[in-house]
Formats: C-alpha cells, sequence, structure tokens
C-alpha cells in the first residue's frame, strides 16, 4: 500500500494475472513479484494487466477450503 493511491476494488479473474498466477494458486503455492512491470519471468500481457490497475508488487495468496480453490 502506498499513500494516495486509489484503492483497487473489483472482481478479477486469475486468468486475467497470467498463467503463472492461475496455476500456482491452484497447486496452493503463494506467488510473490517485487516488481510486476519489471520481471521479465512475467509475459508481457501480464505486465501489462498488472500496470492497468496499477500494481508494481504483489504478494497473491491462494484461499483453498476442502482442496479447493474458492479465493
Amino acid at each position: 500500500h502506498c499513500d494516495g493511491l486509489a484503492p483497487i476494488a473489483g472482481v478479477f479473474r486469475y486468468r486475467d494475472f497470467g498463467r503463472e498466477v492461475y496455476d500456482a494458486f491452484h497447486a496452493g503455492r503463494t506467488v510473490v513479484c517485487r516488481d510486476t512491470l519489471g520481471d521479465e519471468t512475467l509475459s508481457a500481457a501480464v505486465r501489462a494487466a498488472h500496470a492497468g490497475i496499477g500494481v508494481v508488487s504483489m504478494v497473491d495468496v491462494p484461499l483453498v477450503k476442502a482442496g479447493r480453490l474458492v479465493a
């Protein structure tokens, strides 16, 4: 979080942020990226998706209940 940054509200699909995140979540793994704009392991489309909502770093943690990804 950064002071003065607008909140990000809405519904986002995992697939919009790359196969890497989608696959990791379904495997129950946390995804950490310090530089979503410059990380060349992410595709250009994934970097653009993050840039489009102002995300420059992330820690994404899947919510798994009874072995099923729910959020």
